[in-house]
């Protein structure tokens, strides 16, 4: 067995940093986002580590193309797992010197579905810091120090891990007050209010779930956020396009009502609970994806008597 000395010259750590990431994403210019360094410096220190080690790392298959030559995949392989090492001994220390959860989410969903039961999760949880971060833009999990995510989309994020909490459906909801006792007895007859817009796909793709031919002509607010859609909606401001997951309370409380119930489009994205692939998520973190899951089993019966009602 060979032995290293301790004086043993190590290359350069960021210089290692940077090539574990450009080895990963096979690209300098993905590395360069996911470090927060421009391409050309990702470039500078990829060559200085080639300089230190005396081999060639990449082999360059025209412009954007690159592969790893023997030498750079076995230096990958030893990168990677002595980093995920090092992330792991931080998330412990971390652990162990605060009992904290921080998730980021975005402002429509908290404050319609999540905050509404949160309050259950901190009841079982009384000695953990909760911090529920509301935003439109997706979190940097390192530089935010975000543990979770839950994210309206595809479910294709670089270097997330990415899994699935619900799917949605999207229908027209407003005030009773509006409808005056004249509800619409088909989708064209939707076109007599004003319609509140957050997405206007989500018109598209209910219209197309009715077999009913969007109108050419149509009084709109848009609003560009659901929740302040949803919210004109209830004010008597006219028929918002909204998703269940934002508009169960209002809906079983009654200041708002489904139409043409039995009419239902499935949402173009899902929610997802989301964290980076490299870190194993935290106890806390782990309790809290658990939690989620429950919550929308749990609500699962109260939608489904609602369905076609």
């Amino acid at each position: 067995m060979k032995f290293i000395e301790m004086d043993a010259k190590l290359p350069p750590l960021n210089a290692l940093r940077t090539f574990e990431a450009a080895a990963r994403q096979r690209n300098f210019s993905r590395a360069a986002e996911e470090i927060h360094l421009t391409p050309s410096a990702v470039s500078h220190q990829v060559k200085a580590l080639e300089r230190f080690l005396g081999v060639r790392l990449f082999m360059r298959n025209g412009r954007k193309q690159m592969s790893l030559t023997r030498e750079g995949a076995l230096l990958f392989e030893r990168t990677a797992s002595a980093m995920n090492l090092l992330r792991e001994a931080a998330e412990l220390l971390r652990q162990g010197t605060r009992n904290r959860l921080t998730i980021s989410v975005l402002p429509s969903f908290a404050a319609r579905w999540l905050l509404p039961r949160i309050g259950r999760f901190v009841d079982r949880h009384p000695g953990l810091d909760l911090s529920v971060r509301s935003t439109t833009t997706h979190a940097d999990f390192v530089r935010d120090d975000v543990d979770l995510a839950i994210r309206f989309g595809a479910g294709h994020w670089p270097n997330q891990h990415a899994e699935l909490l619900m799917h949605d459906i999207l229908f027209p909801v407003c005030s009773p007050r509006l409808l005056r006792g004249k509800a619409p007895r088909d989708a064209g007859d939707l076109a007599r209010w004003p319609w509140l817009e957050s997405d206007p796909e989500g018109w598209e793709r209910w219209f197309a779930a009715a077999s009913t031919e969007l109108p050419h002509t149509k009084r709109r607010l848009d609003f560009g956020d659901a929740s302040m859609a949803l919210q004109a909606a209830i004010d008597g401001s006219g028929i918002a396009m909204t998703r269940r997951s934002l508009a169960e309370r209002e809906l079983t409380s009654g200041s708002i009502v489904r139409l043409l119930p039995k009419i239902g489009a499935a949402s173009q994205y899902s929610y997802y609970i989301v964290h980076p692939v490299q870190a194993t998520p935290s106890a806390n973190a782990a309790a809290f994806r658990d939690w989620l899951k429950t919550q929308v089993e749990d609500a699962k019966p109260l939608q489904d008597s609602r369905r076609g009602a």
